[in-house]
């Protein structure tokens, strides 16, 4: 592909990303995720409560790559059948044993499954097949999946010990939580803008033709990191932390998170995989709970492999302070001096804030800061009435 074309794809990619960004609000590392699995095309699976947009951000994905949705919620019931078509009944008395695939998994260009850990054992084994190979059998015949991205949500993770294949297999685990209070205004707008979506067709942003030239230039850029001594050593250094926090990494997600990486490298337009790049793969690819969450950002704080460290450490104490300033005056809401304390730390954050560098990286540790700052501003207003100052 010439530089010309790669350019053109990357600005399409981008396109992508920031259509997806103005119609969800707080899911900026979701979306990352979900793209990453596309470019990839490595399953991802979306954790979180219900009513929390998995479902339409997928939705919304697929119907800007102008690509074909198979989407089914799994019980125990729900048979082979109901995922990968019906027998031919006619190709069976011919001798022939075939499915009738149209409008099922075999013919659809995005998979989602729905609470995949409810599905029986015969079921997760035919996806866990699919997944490792990328094919399914048909008499002696084996069959390419057309999918370019697969997608799971669910719930809960499974603590089955037989279900570790399976989610060692889902390479981007993205964690989905409620929008703060902050941002419910917003949450009601783009709701909103989403459901009048529905209601017309959306123009595709990026053919599934120049999805899959994206596809070949992430694999291209992973095919470099070899050549990356530095970043390998920084990388290995991160694995053996986690490692000594008690959190191992399969061999074949050691793989993986690097091709991770370099997708995330493409999403953020960089020319190359960079050191904030393989942290963010850590941080989708790793853990599989908040507890192991926590644990992957401590590891990349010390292992330095994020170059905005520092704000971000700068971010999560001012965080912590303004909490700790709103619980002293929740503690006793009749002390004035705890307001005058609460109002320097909010007006020391406003200020924090206007400094930051203009790093898209730093958009998370922000928004996390947004509903202790709407909290301290309610606060602070509250003294002003009640104090009269």
């Amino acid at each position: 592909m010439n530089e010309v074309k790669k350019l053109k794809e990357m600005k399409k990619l981008l396109a992508l990303r920031d259509e997806l960004m103005s119609l969800f609000v707080q899911r900026e590392e979701a979306i990352t995720g979900v793209l990453a699995g596309l470019l990839t095309k490595r399953p991802a699976i979306l954790i979180g409560a219900p009513g929390t947009a998995k479902t339409r951000l997928i939705t919304a994905l697929a119907k800007r790559i102008n690509g074909t949705v198979f989407s089914i919620h799994l019980d125990p019931e729900t048979d082979i059948d109901q995922i990968m078509g019906v027998i031919d009944i006619e190709a069976y008395r011919r001798g022939e044993y075939r499915r009738i695939s149209k409008g099922y998994l075999p013919d659809a260009d995005v998979v989602l499954i729905h609470e995949v850990f409810r599905g029986s054992r015969a079921v997760r084994d035919l996806l866990l097949d699919i997944l490792e190979r990328g094919y399914y059998k048909e008499n002696t015949e084996l069959i390419k999946i057309k999918a370019v991205a697969f997608y799971f949500d669910t719930n809960f993770i499974s603590d089955d010990v037989e279900d570790q294949a399976f989610l060692d297999r889902c390479t981007v685990r993205v964690f989905v939580n409620y929008v703060s209070g902050d941002a419910w205004k917003e949450l009601i707008e783009k709701a909103i803008l989403l459901e009048k979506e529905e209601e017309k067709e959306v123009k595709p942003v990026i053919t599934l033709e120049e999805v899959k030239a994206l596809q070949r230039m992430c694999r291209e850029r992973f095919y470099t990191i070899p050549q990356e001594t530095k970043l390998l050593n920084k990388y290995f250094l991160a694995l053996a932390e986690l490692r000594n926090n008690g959190i191992e990494v399969s061999d074949r997600m050691k793989v993986r998170i690097l091709h991770v990486a370099s997708a995330i490298s493409m999403i953020y337009l960089e020319n190359e995989v960079s050191l904030d790049s393989v942290a963010d793969a850590l941080r989708l690819c790793v853990p599989l709970n908040e507890e192991q969450r926590s644990a992957v950002e401590q590891v990349i704080m010390k292992c330095q492999l994020s170059t905005v460290w520092e704000n971000v450490q700068a971010l999560q104490a001012l965080r912590d302070e303004l909490k700790n300033a709103i619980s002293h005056v929740q503690e006793n809401p009749s002390d004035l001096t705890r307001y005058e304390a609460l109002s320097k730390v909010y007006k020391r954050t406003l200020l924090e804030l206007k400094r930051l560098p203009k790093n898209p990286r730093l958009i998370p540790y922000v928004k996390e800061l947004r509903e202790p700052l709407y909290k301290a501003k309610e606060l602070i207003d509250k003294a002003s009435e009640i104090f009269n100052v």
